[in-house]
């Protein structure tokens, strides 16, 4: 068995800077809008760990769709039976796993590193096996440097270790992962720890993506299923679906869909995929993962679409998926102090074909039986209570994670008030610039504004209480963080208080900004004379001038879209999204061809940063169709015009 760090060629398009806004605009959750359809004895916490927006972190969102060839820094696991490359850069995410003694990849891999705003902080890629942890969505860490050690595993092999702080829950979690001599599967042992003396919402899905062939079946032991489809959460059979048809093949989905199979808790869990000869890979785990899920990005043009943003010419996939929730609509309570630990599996599956495709129930058996040979359950738990003492042992560290600085500080406020140190074991090794005015906040040295670029932000109550002190009341940088922390809390009017005072002490563009986003948020045309405030100093900014044209076009601002869009500088007004919102003005104001001709452009429809969920492109461009039929006179249906290809983002409409 080896570990080694090496670098992998491949096309990228570059992640760019984090923004330097705060995150404050409302986080979207599909899942919450939609209408429940369960019954009384289902148990989804579907109202527990919602959040406002996703404070305190920044976004990530000035990449674009152009590629370059670039060294990907790998971490990689072999023994004779397996190799798997881990990018430490992008979450640690698990990139491949190649069965070397079959010759054959058990993951989709992607040709490139194409980042879309699928994710919580906007920027997330397709492929291989993504560790999501806290929140309910893509996580904050899904394209985030990772802290990277390499730490003990049990009979003296050799694990891969990932860990990271993440600040909105204030809890920390760690990832290693082992390929001992022999062993024919990977084996990860996965540890969440709540710092805090209170319970805290907690969220866990590891999503797989495998290469979506014909005749491939998802395998599960589960009789039930709870989906959602675009407008309700609903249950089914499990595996003949709502539609008649078997929903365990991906392409008898349409639609754009999620599955989530119902587990009872005395089965072994598992979720395997096995393509039309019987071969494929699967997943198993200890107890606590009990949930397990298919999602399909449909058959329809929009699913398509999407797909081909992600990628060069890797080709399609599916995602089956391994969860601590048994689904992604809720956070399970997570008690004070405590550990959540678990291990997961993956490893090749190989069954005779008529055993995967016939009779579903027999299909899941025959599954069982061939991972229990592989590994069996016994000896999966047993070894997840043989590890926690390597687990909690400390590593060699190989590099620090984008976090590491914020769990630094964390850890010396924790001292500074006579709190117990935690996990003594990882090192997050020292603070850097965006720590510094919350250290001398600590030490009592005030709270000084650093550069935009340098800003970073904190919501928990142990930092607001500081800001809260007696000396912050003169200072505008602490009311502008807890104007911030309002907002996070959804407290608009604390909020708005706050960023006032702020103001008040100091004329401040991101204040400014802040305010004008909060006023926003409750439909306040107030909010346009505050965005104008702050453009004199954050219009260099291509996030800011996103935002601020979105702002002016949902409140009907159209004429000031269109002279703030075209007063931008070339680069800058070329952006697709800054073209966007200049087409959506025009059409609003009537200029039905100018905005037809804008939006067709490939750098308006090729906009990076466009939101899974919304339908922009082509929601405009049945706007313009529209109105074009009403001044010519003549009829307009919605259901039969065919959108452009290169606009048809919509998931949820069948491929005809």
């Amino acid at each position: 068995m080896s570990l080694s760090i090496e670098t992998m060629r491949m096309p990228v398009a570059p992640l760019g800077p984090d923004s330097v806004l705060p995150s404050i605009f409302t986080q979207m959750n599909i899942q919450t809008e939609k209408r429940l359809e369960v019954d009384e004895d289902d148990e989804i916490f579907f109202d527990v760990g919602r959040i406002e927006n996703i404070l305190p972190y920044q976004m990530k969102s000035l990449y674009t769709r152009r590629r370059q060839a670039e060294d990907v820094r790998t971490a990689v696991l072999e023994n004779d039976a397996l190799r798997a490359v881990f990018l430490p850069d992008y979450g640690g995410k698990l990139w491949s796993l190649y069965d070397k003694k079959a010759g054959r990849e058990l993951l989709y891999v992607n040709d490139c590193l194409q980042p879309a705003n699928l994710a919580l902080l906007d920027a997330w890629m397709s492929g291989g096996v993504e560790w999501n942890m806290g929140l309910i969505g893509h996580s904050p860490f899904t394209c985030a440097r990772m802290s990277m050690a390499e730490a003990p595993w049990p009979g003296g092999a050799t694990a891969l270790r990932f860990y990271a702080y993440e600040r909105l829950r204030e809890a920390v979690y760690q990832m290693d992962f082992a390929l001992p001599e022999n062993s024919p599967v990977l084996l990860c042992r996965m540890r969440i720890r709540n710092l805090l003396k209170s319970t805290i919402p907690m969220y866990w899905y590891s999503n797989i993506a495998v290469p979506k062939r014909p005749g491939a079946r998802v395998i599960v032991p589960s009789s039930s299923a709870y989906f959602s489809d675009k407008n309700r959460i609903s249950k089914c059979s499990v595996p003949i679906g709502p539609k008649g048809l078997d929903i365990t093949y991906a392409e008898n989905s349409p639609e754009s869909v999620d599955y989530f199979f119902r587990l009872a808790d005395c089965d072994r869990k598992f979720i395997a995929y096995a393509d039309h000869s019987g071969s494929g890979m699967f997943q198993t785990s200890t107890a606590r993962m009990k949930g397990r899920k298919l999602f399909v990005w449909g058959e329809g043009e929009g699913g398509r679409s999407w797909q081909r943003w992600l990628t060069g010419s890797a080709g399609e996939y599916v995602e089956i998926q391994a969860g601590v929730n048994r689904t992604q609509y809720e956070c399970i309570p997570m008690p004070p102090g405590a550990a959540w630990e678990w291990m997961e599996v993956y490893g090749p599956l190989d069954m005779a074909a008529e055993d995967a495709h016939g009779d579903y129930t027999l299909a899941a058996k025959t599954a069982e039986s061939a991972i229990q040979k592989q590994i069996s359950g016994e000896y999966l738990e047993e070894l997840l209570i043989k590890s926690k003492a390597s687990a909690k042992t400390r590593g060699r560290v190989i590099m620090y994670g984008e976090d590491a600085p914020w769990a630094a500080l964390e850890r010396a406020r924790r001292e500074a008030d006579g709190e117990e140190a935690f996990e003594k074991h990882l090192d997050f090794g020292p603070m850097g610039k965006a720590q510094e005015p919350w250290l001398s906040l600590l030490e009592g040295g005030g709270f000084p504004a650093p550069k935009p670029e340098q800003m970073g932000y904190l919501v928990s109550l142990e930092w607001e209480k500081r800001l809260k002190a007696e000396t912050m009341e003169n200072n505008w940088y602490a009311q502008y963080h807890l104007g911030l922390v309002c907002l996070f809390r959804g407290d608009k009017a604390g909020c708005e208080k706050h960023l006032e005072e702020a103001l008040k002490l100091h004329d401040a563009p991101l204040a400014h900004y802040a305010l004008g986003v909060c006023l926003y948020l409750r439909r306040d045309a107030g909010a346009i004379g505050q965005l104008r405030l702050a453009t004199p100093e954050l219009k260099s900014y291509l996030e800011f001038n996103r935002e601020h044209l979105k702002i002016l076009c949902a409140l009907d601002a159209y004429g000031e879209a269109l002279s703030t869009a075209r007063a931008l500088p070339g680069d800058m007004r070329m952006d697709g999204h800054v073209r966007y919102f200049e087409a959506l003005a025009l059409s609003r104001q009537g200029e039905l061809e100018e905005a037809e001709g804008i939006l067709m452009q490939e750098n308006t429809y090729q906009m990076p940063g466009m939101r899974e969920g919304p339908e922009p492109l082509s929601d405009l461009w049945f706007y313009i169709k529209e109105q074009q039929a009403i001044q010519a006179g003549r009829p307009f249906d919605k259901t039969t015009a065919k959108v452009p290809k290169a606009l048809d983002y919509r998931m949820n409409i069948q491929a005809k």
